[in-house]
C-alpha cells in the first residue's frame, strides 16, 4: 500500500498542479456542504463550503496537502473566487426552485488580502448573482487574522458596509489571546476542532472552554464549534453556552444534491411543525395538561424527523460507516439496505415514499438481501 507521502508525490509528478484552471472549467472542482446545526432549537442552521477536487484519475485529491501549494504559486485566489461563485450560483439556483436557503460560509486564504483589489472581485460575484447578505458569510483563519490584520480589517470594514459577516476559524489553534478578542472585528468565532476533543473529558480544557465561551458570548460575538463527534461533546457544549455546531456527530460533508435534500426536509419540517402549531395554540379551550404532552409531542418529533448525524428521515449511519436506509409503512419497518454512499441511501429512501405494497414486493425481489435482513 503506498504511503500518503508517495501518493502526493506521484500527484506532483503527474503535474496534477498545473490542472487546477482547467479542472474548474470542467467542473471536477466542487463544493461539498458542512451543515451547521443549532443545538438548541435541534435544527440546521446553514452550512460551510468545502472545497472537493474529483480527479478523472486519481479519484478525490487531498486538498490539505494541495492548498498550501496553491497558496504557494498564487492558485489560491482563482479557486477561492471560484468556490464562491458556484455557492452563489446553487444559492440562486435554489432560490429559483423556491428552496429556501441556508447561509453558507466561504473560506478565503491569507494570500488574496495581499490583493487590494479582491474585495471589489468578491462585491462583482456577490452582485452578479443578487446574492444577499443572509445567504454567504466569510471565513478567515486566526492565523491569517494575526499574519495579514490590517489588510483583512480593511475587507472585514467593506464586506461590513454591505451587511456581510465575516467568521474567524481555527480559533484556539495557537494565536489566540485576550489582546485579539478586543481587537478583532469578527462576527463569530469558531472553536478549533482540537479543543473540542478533550470536551466534557478533560477537567483542564472544560474550564477553559468554560471561560472562553462566555468571555466570547459576553463580546457579542457568535460562537461555533466545529469538529464534534460525539453526543457528550455536544451536551457539553450546550451546557456552557455554545449552540451552534458542525461535525460527524450531526453530518459529514454533503454532496450538491445531498445538501439540496436536506434543505427541502428541513422546509418540509418547518410546514409541518408551523400547521401544527397554528392548528393546537389557536385553540384556547385545550386543557393544560394536553398542551404540557403537546408540547413534549412536539420536541419528540423534532427530535425524530431526521438522523443527528446524516440529518435525513429514515437514513442512519451504521457502526461500520455505511449507510442504511429504512421506512415504515402501516406499522411495519422495512430495512430497504445499506449503502457506501450518503446520497444512495437518500436516493432508496426517496424511492420507498411512493409507500404501497406492489413497491415493496417489487424492491424485495430486486433487492433480495434486503428482505433477509429485515427486522
Amino acid at each position: 500500500m503506498r504511503s500518503n507521502d508517495e501518493r502526493n508525490m506521484k500527484i506532483i509528478d503527474s503535474s496534477v498542479i498545473e490542472e487546477v484552471a482547467e479542472a474548474m472549467k470542467q467542473g471536477q472542482i466542487v463544493p461539498y456542504f458542512q451543515p451547521k446545526y443549532n443545538y438548541a432549537a435541534r435544527q440546521w442552521c446553514g452550512a460551510e463550503a468545502l472545497v472537493r477536487w474529483i480527479h478523472p484519475e486519481h479519484g478525490f485529491l487531498p486538498l490539505d496537502f494541495l492548498i498550501p501549494i496553491f497558496e504557494k504559486t498564487g492558485q489560491i485566489t482563482q479557486l477561492d473566487l471560484y468556490m464562491l461563485e458556484q455557492v452563489c450560483m446553487y444559492q440562486q439556483r435554489w432560490k429559483e426552485l423556491s428552496i429556501p436557503v441556508l447561509q453558507v460560509s466561504v473560506n478565503f486564504s491569507q494570500r488574496n488580502f495581499d490583493d487590494p483589489g479582491f474585495a471589489q472581485r468578491v462585491m462583482d460575484i456577490l452582485k452578479h448573482y443578487q446574492t444577499g447578505s443572509q445567504e454567504i458569510r466569510f471565513e478567515i483563519t486566526e492565523t491569517s487574522y494575526v499574519l495579514c490584520e490590517n489588510n483583512i480589517k480593511a475587507f472585514i470594514g467593506c464586506v461590513h458596509e454591505k451587511g456581510f459577516c465575516v467568521d474567524m476559524d481555527d480559533f484556539g489553534s495557537g494565536y489566540s489571546s485576550l489582546g485579539m478578542l478586543n481587537e478583532t472585528c469578527v462576527d463569530s468565532i469558531k472553536l478549533d476542532m482540537n479543543m473540542i476533543r478533550k470536551a466534557g473529558r478533560d477537567s483542564r480544557c472544560d474550564h477553559i472552554l468554560r471561560a472562553t465561551v462566555q468571555l466570547v458570548n459576553e463580546l457579542g460575538i457568535d460562537v461555533l464549534a466545529e469538529g464534534v463527534e460525539t453526543k457528550a461533546q455536544a451536551d457539553f457544549l450546550l451546557e456552557i453556552g455554545c449552540k451552534y455546531m458542525q461535525g460527524f456527530y450531526f453530518s459529514r460533508p454533503l454532496s450538491l444534491l445531498a445538501y439540496q435534500q436536506l434543505l427541502e426536509d428541513r422546509e418540509r419540517q418547518d410546514a409541518s411543525e408551523m400547521a401544527q402549531n397554528q392548528s393546537i395554540e389557536g385553540d384556547n379551550g385545550l386543557p393544560e395538561d394536553f398542551r404540557q404532552a403537546y408540547e413534549k409531542y412536539k420536541k419528540y418529533t423534532k427530535q425524530r424527523r431526521s438522523d443527528s448525524k446524516t440529518g435525513h428521515t429514515g437514513v442512519s449511519m451504521t457502526p461500520e460507516g455505511k449507510y442504511r436506509a429504512d421506512i415504515t409503512f402501516e406499522g411495519k419497518r422495512y430495512f430497504l439496505g445499506k449503502f457506501n454512499s450518503l446520497d444512495a441511501a437518500v436516493a432508496a429512501r426517496k424511492q420507498a415514499e411512493k409507500l404501497n405494497d406492489e413497491f415493496f414486493d417489487e424492491y424485495y425481489v430486486a433487492h433480495p438481501k434486503a428482505l433477509r435482513k429485515a427486522p
